[in-house]
């Protein structure tokens, strides 16, 4: 971390207090992004699992490590509902196409059937003359 001209470098007790760019670390694209200390929290000194919150400027809060896993899992578990919707449309839609053509073949034999009935009422009919 690069001071300033007139500022000490600071002390390994303050320096996990300060805000960390991560532009310096991981280039340009990350320029915005940074850790902080969450207010009130403790120093890495003080608790080896401190409490650091990644900050972007357009976001309205800072989110902690907790936070951030709940939305990548939550990102997880959108992808596999969403795949999961997409098979049982799909299922959907062939047991609808599978559906209509039984509904047709139940209609065809319907007729034929009609028709047969018809045919032996007067082959009867005949018969009986």
């Amino acid at each position: 971390m690069a001071t300033k001209k007139n500022e000490k470098p600071p002390t390994p007790g303050t320096l996990q207090r300060t805000r960390l760019e991560l532009r310096p670390l991981l280039g340009s694209e990350w320029d915005g992004w940074a850790f902080m200390p969450a207010p009130g929290g403790p120093c890495i000194d003080d608790y080896p699992q401190a409490i650091y919150l990644f900050q972007h400027p357009s976001w309205r809060r800072a989110f902690n490590v907790k936070d951030l896993q709940q939305m990548f899992y939550d990102i997880q578990r959108l992808a596999q509902v969403q795949h999961e919707r997409d098979r049982a449309k799909r299922e959907l839609e062939a047991a609808t196409e599978a559906l209509h053509a039984a509904e047709a073949r139940a209609e065809y034999y319907r007729q034929q059937l009609r028709a047969e009935s018809r045919l032996g009422l007067m082959l009867t009919r005949l018969a009986a003359i």
